[in-house]
């Protein structure tokens, strides 16, 4: 079976498992048990038995690592997305308290140049009155 398997958060391989470690024939040579001990229930029945709950409880494991693989690359993912969100508002806090100051210096030199020619105006009047 191929499948997901979790080392870390930083690590996810996909890896082949074999989900029995034994074949029936490991544990039956086909005619008589390879143990002279006699069990009830038959050994083939307890054998199958046994087995079949391995490659159970091996597929149930195979799913929980897939599980905990994805989970970790979403959280990868999501942080990644914060960080780069995070980026993006500090570029563009920067760029519009720029254009704010550009804005504010514009104002103050307009009124100060307005304060001057209103001086000049002034002072021009005065002479001409003298």
């Amino acid at each position: 079976v191929s499948s997901h398997r979790f080392y870390s958060l930083g690590q996810q391989r996909t890896e082949v498992t074999h989900v029995a470690p034994v074949t029936r024939e490991d544990l039956l040579d086909g005619s008589e048990p390879r143990s002279e001990v006699e069990s009830d229930p038959e050994l083939p029945a307890v054998t199958e038995r046994v087995v079949r709950d391995l490659i159970i409880a091996g597929g149930f494991g195979l799913l929980l690592e897939a599980s905990a693989a994805e989970h970790a690359a979403r959280q990868r993912a999501m942080k990644t997305a914060t960080d780069n969100a995070n980026t993006l508002v500090r570029n563009l806090t920067r760029e519009m308290n720029r254009a704010r100051q550009d804005a504010i210096t514009t104002e103050i030199s307009e009124i100060v140049g307005g304060a001057e020619a209103l001086a000049r105006a002034g002072a021009q009047r005065e002479e001409e009155e003298s």
